[in-house]
């Protein structure tokens, strides 16, 4: 759903609900982009009004203490969380399990997926790395030694090493959203026991 924001704050907050109740309702992630221009001016404030608009129960229910706590919408999410440091342990976790409550098994999961992609493609780019100048793979080896061109063995090697990167980049990709779905029922909870 692509939306244009208007200059004033009641219309911006109607049309950020009415995208983000849009998103909700087709299971899509809720994503703001915005022009750069004026953006050291209008964009926090645009993005402090989708922060709020996006956890629209919490601020209507502490959005007093968070304002007392330091919390600034426009400056993200990150901004609200850094003021909860300076509540009483007790009123913090409530907010942050509230906040956390916003997001589904994917959002949720998000960047140990990531961190799971990039360790299982570290191998294979620390190898890529390292052929023709560190170490002579055997295809390309032979390839020289049977009489090839060297710029025909390289070629050829470089095919490989692409292929077997796409495959291993493949592979973990399926394996990290495998074991990503597998550890969130239906309900998008987390079942720590499908572990076992």
């Amino acid at each position: 759903m692509k939306i244009c924001l208007v200059s004033d704050s009641h219309d911006h907050r109607r049309l950020l609900a009415s995208a983000v109740t849009d998103a909700k309702a087709r299971g899509v992630l809720f994503s703001l982009h915005m022009k750069a221009t004026m953006m050291k001016v209008s964009d926090p404030i645009i993005f402090g009004h989708a922060v709020e608009v996006f956890f629209a129960d919490v601020f209507a229910e502490y959005g007093d203490v968070l304002r007392a706590a330091g919390a600034n919408p426009n400056n993200g999410l990150g901004g609200v969380l850094a003021a909860l440091d300076s509540l009483p342990e007790e009123q913090r976790a409530e907010i942050e399990a509230r906040l956390a409550l916003g997001a589904d098994w994917r959002q949720a999961i998000g960047a140990i997926q990531r961190d799971g992609m990039r360790v299982g493609m570290i191998p294979i780019i620390n190898a890529m790395a390292a052929t023709g100048v560190v170490a002579l793979p055997g295809m390309m080896t032979g390839q020289i030694l049977g009489g090839n061109p060297p710029m025909e063995a390289v070629k050829y090697q470089i095919l490989i090493m692409f292929l077997i990167a796409g495959g291993t980049g493949m592979g973990t990709m399926v394996a990290v959203w495998m074991g990503s779905r597998r550890l969130f029922d239906e309900r998008q909870r987390l079942r720590l026991d499908r572990l076992r």
